[in-house]
């Protein structure tokens, strides 16, 4: 079959043509055979007409090679017609979008709807979500696949997350990656708006003796500085003022295992 029905789309072809030039020869069959559904005229006149050929050109021909190259392996047999509501949608965004972890979220699910063992995890609504979140939601979405129940405690001067087993992620080199950390709370209510996962709050006395007990030993630590008398310096690290717990629901789980590879870490 031809990689694409170019039929009347003669003034464009070449645009079209140069998309695919690049890529290996399995990997443009692949994406033939994924994309058949969707390569009409209407699309392309729409995305020719929104955008200027060169910047059409440039960003479509970039993450369609990343397409290419995330199904160039799967053999034809297994790749299947990507569902127009899903592929229409996410090409015209890989028209534009050219952040490296959003447009990267596109393609896995347009890839994931292509193959025919894994387009049950992909869901038209997914598209949607993709569209309502930002680089750093997206990094803390790639967190939370490794580990998707986390306990959030806040202090007066920051904000810990840990696992179970307290052992704090705050250091992990993705969480590190977080442009605005102090939008974070503001991404997880976005997150759980959107139903990807849901905050629970906990009990909030325990926290409130914790905080006494601080108390304590600071004021003892004043009165006993005002003697000259040493105390150990200990602290329960600033004010902890409650403790949440983040986890995944049932349909965030689907949605992280579409837009994220198994090799995604």
């Amino acid at each position: 079959m031809a990689l694409i029905d170019t039929s009347g789309l003669e003034p464009f072809a070449h645009i079209i043509a140069e998309m695919y030039k690049d890529m290996a020869q399995p990997a443009a069959r692949n994406v033939g055979l994924a994309l058949g559904a969707i390569t009409s005229i209407g699309l392309f006149l729409h995305l020719l007409s929104s955008w200027g050929t060169n910047r059409l050109n440039i960003c479509l021909k970039n993450n369609l090679e990343q397409y290419a190259e995330r199904i160039k392996d799967i053999s034809p047999e297994k790749i299947s017609e990507t569902p127009p509501e899903i592929a229409i949608p996410i090409f015209e965004k890989l028209s534009y979008v050219s952040n490296e972890e959003l447009r990267s979220l596109y393609i896995e699910l347009l890839a994931k709807a292509s193959i025919k063992d894994l387009n049950k995890k992909s869901h038209p609504s997914f598209v949607n979500i993709i569209n309502n979140l930002s680089p750093d939601e997206a990094i803390l979405l790639q967190i939370l696949k490794n580990h998707p129940e986390l306990r959030m405690s806040f202090f007066s001067q920051d904000i810990m997350f840990y696992r179970k087993g307290f052992d704090s992620i705050n250091n992990n080199e993705k969480f590190k990656k977080i442009s605005y950390p102090e939008n974070i709370l503001a991404y997880l209510n976005n997150l759980e708006s959107l139903g990807i996962l849901i905050i629970s709050k906990k009990d909030q006395s325990q926290y409130r003796f914790i905080s006494e007990v601080n108390r304590f030993i600071q004021d003892s630590k004043r009165a006993l500085a005002r003697n000259e008398i040493s105390f150990p310096n200990f602290s329960f690290y600033g004010h902890l003022d409650s403790e949440d717990t983040v986890s995944l629901t049932q349909y965030g789980k689907l949605f992280i295992s579409a837009i994220f590879s198994e090799e995604d870490g």
